[in-house]
């Protein structure tokens, strides 16, 4: 008995395994990497910001993309509403502000993009 009751407590005690995981839109997350801008087949580059750690992302229920949960991000594709569309960034370390959402086309180069509300250069 004594038993149960500390299971009980541990469990009512426990954070979620993913409390550490960032949210698909409409929460906004910064996150710091380093921008490489890589060609892919049909012509285009496009930039990548690689993490230094991996992060994990959890889905939104019932949302017809953002459904899915990941794990082991290290790699986002950035999307730009505005020209110049990242290239400035190339081989910088750089602080972006956004809304994550979930890879749905063939021209999303990774799992989870990150639509870019502001970017600047990190320190080093």
């Amino acid at each position: 008995m004594k038993l149960h009751w500390f299971a009980l407590a541990v469990a009512a005690f426990a954070s979620p395994a993913s409390a550490n995981c960032l949210r698909y839109e409409p929460a906004v997350v910064t996150l710091t990497g380093k921008v490489t801008v890589t060609p892919f087949p049909g012509g285009t580059h496009e930039p990548i910001l690689k993490l230094a750690e991996p992060v994990c992302v959890d889905g939104t229920p019932k949302a017809s993309y953002d459904s899915r949960s990941e794990k082991n991000v290290a790699e986002l594709q950035m999307v730009f509403a505005d020209y110049p569309f990242g290239s400035q960034w190339h081989g910088k370390r750089v602080t972006v502000t956004g809304k994550l959402f979930h890879a749905f086309t063939q021209a999303h180069r990774t799992r989870v993009l990150l639509m870019v509300r502001n970017a600047r250069e990190a320190a080093p």
